[in-house]
């Protein structure tokens, strides 16, 4: 099976009125690792017009594709708008195809990863940092709402314990799954990122990379999965962690075509 991988299209409505759609190359399956548009609805229709009709696609999505919405409200018209497609949404899922094992979701973080100068810091103390910290400067906690019931301090949006929480989850059901024999290659989808070989080195130190990816070094090695594809990280991405090729291939927002590496034709052998 051939697999093309890409990740962070971020289309609008007006740079769709002056840019051209992605190329799409040959090949059997697309991989999509999220961040299609800041609207879910948008962000479905895109990929059923361009993209559904020359192959099956598997989707998690990104968190700009939480926009505007909660993440379980999201989730919901993602579920309804892709049903009867080609379009395989997997959020704390698995999905074969051909006899290639998927397993998918958005995956957030735990907030404790070292960013590059903190590794003598506990990760509970990396946690309790970006929890007061991260919140202020990265989108989100601006632009997603939040799916439980809020508290009467608190506004509208979504908290870092909700992603933490998710994150947790979705951290549990991967390792399920990874436990589980497949005669098959397995291939694990998430939009942020599973270890910090993949955090852009321009942001060293920067507490808000602790809302880009997590350590799941000890998960991979595991697992051992043959490929993670993961987007979220605007910088072109492939490596190998213990016996898992790690791969990000993002497109990244305009002003980032050229810069963040992305390879229109990237198609890998599963």
């Amino acid at each position: 099976m051939r697999a093309w991988i890409l990740s962070d299209i971020h289309h609008s409505l007006v740079g769709g009125l002056f840019g051209t759609p992605i190329k799409v190359p040959d090949a059997d399956v697309c991989i999509c690792a999220g961040d299609v548009s800041d609207d879910i609805t948008t962000s479905i229709h895109y990929l059923r017009r361009y993209i559904e009709p020359k192959m099956p696609i598997v989707l998690v999505l990104g968190n700009h594709d939480y926009f505007g919405s909660s993440i379980s409200f999201a989730l919901e018209t993602a579920r309804a708008e892709t049903k009867g497609t080609r379009i395989h949404l997997l959020e704390d899922q698995a999905v074969e195809l051909s006899g290639c094992r998927f397993i998918g979701a958005t995956l957030w973080t735990d907030f404790s990863v070292s960013v590059g100068d903190d590794e003598h810091v506990p990760p509970e103390e990396r946690r309790n940092l970006a929890f007061g910290l991260v919140p202020a400067h990265v989108a989100d906690f601006h632009c997603i709402f939040r799916s439980d019931e809020r508290q009467h301090d608190e506004n509208g949006m979504v908290t870092v314990h909700e992603i933490l929480s998710r994150h947790r989850a979705s951290r549990s059901f991967i390792e399920r799954e990874l436990d589980m024999q497949f005669a098959g290659p397995t291939v694990v989808v998430t939009h942020h990122a599973p270890h910090m070989r993949s955090l852009d080195p321009r942001f060293y130190g920067q507490v808000t990379s602790a809302a880009f990816a997590s350590d799941l070094s000890d998960l991979i090695r595991l697992g051992s999965p043959k490929l993670w594809v993961h987007g979220h990280i605007h910088r072109f991405r492939d490596y190998l962690e213990h016996r898992t090729r790690i791969i990000c291939n993002p497109h990244g927002y305009q002003g980032e075509r050229g810069f963040s590496g992305f390879q229109s034709n990237f198609v890998v052998e599963l």
